[in-house]
């Protein structure tokens, strides 16, 4: 049985592969699997590059406790 991921959390830097390029293989595969990238690179650039190519949401490691949730239900489309 072949199982895809609904939704997939995604630090922006991994080792030997960034998390855009993952991304967009993962996307590849899956276009209908939501990703959300965990950065502490926290700038409007990285938002807007990551979050609007291949990324469902974005959210900064600082505010991980406060926002993981509520980014998991916006990217599954549950309030």
């Amino acid at each position: 049985v072949r199982r895809i991921p609904d939704i997939i959390l995604m630090d922006i830097r991994l080792p030997g592969i960034d998390g855009l390029d993952a991304a967009t293989k993962i996307k590849t595969q899956f276009p209908q699997t939501k990703i959300i990238f965990l950065t502490m690179f926290e700038t409007q650039a990285f938002r807007e590059t990551f979050a609007t190519q291949v990324g469902s949401d974005y959210i900064g490691k600082s505010d991980l406790y406060d926002q993981l949730i509520p980014a998991i239900k916006r990217v599954l489309g549950k309030k």
